[in-house]
């Protein structure tokens, strides 16, 4: 009897699996770094809001003096709140109530941004905050970053003067 003779072909192995820790590959390796690196700058800036709204407080304040300075002391008025900003802007002369109809304007921290929301009666807007080398807060209004008097415009600006242009 002929014995039928077939030709086996190699099946290559698979690479063997380990029970243990996973290598370190260079993508996972560099990821991990990544993240670490985004969580640290996170919680480093979540810390940092609630200085970073004084701060802003303490230049609105200048800001509202002067307003003050050129309306009249009852023109406008500013509150700082646990993790809120509020600031009240009397709009014209008293009406027959003997009220006077008041804007508002409210910065408030919030912690997904990270950064600050300002809401006022023609919207709202919102103020990321960045920290780079050293304590300085840097403001983003999306992807651009704000000097001090363009934050302070971007909040105080439709309070102030509602009727005229920007």
């Amino acid at each position: 009897m002929l014995e039928h003779t077939r030709k086996r072909t190699a099946v290559p192995e698979p690479p063997s699996v380990t029970t243990g820790p996973p290598a370190a590959f260079q993508w996972l390796t560099t990821r991990i770094g990544e993240e670490r690196e985004r969580r640290r700058r996170e919680t480093e800036i979540q810390d940092r809001l609630p200085e970073a709204l004084r701060e802003l407080y303490e230049v609105l304040c200048r800001c509202v003096e002067t307003y003050r300075d050129a309306f009249g002391p009852e023109s406008a008025e500013i509150s700082f709140l646990a993790s809120k900003i509020r600031i009240a802007v009397a709009e014209g002369r008293p009406n027959k109530a003997g009220t006077t109809p008041a804007l508002q304007v409210e910065v408030v921290i919030d912690a997904k941004i990270p950064g600050f929301m300002v809401h006022h009666g023609s919207g709202s807007l919102e103020i990321r905050v960045d920290i780079f080398s050293g304590a300085t807060p840097s403001y983003r209004d999306g992807d651009r970053y704000l000097n001090m008097e363009d934050l302070t415009r971007r909040i105080l600006d439709p309070v102030f003067f509602p009727k005229l242009p920007e």
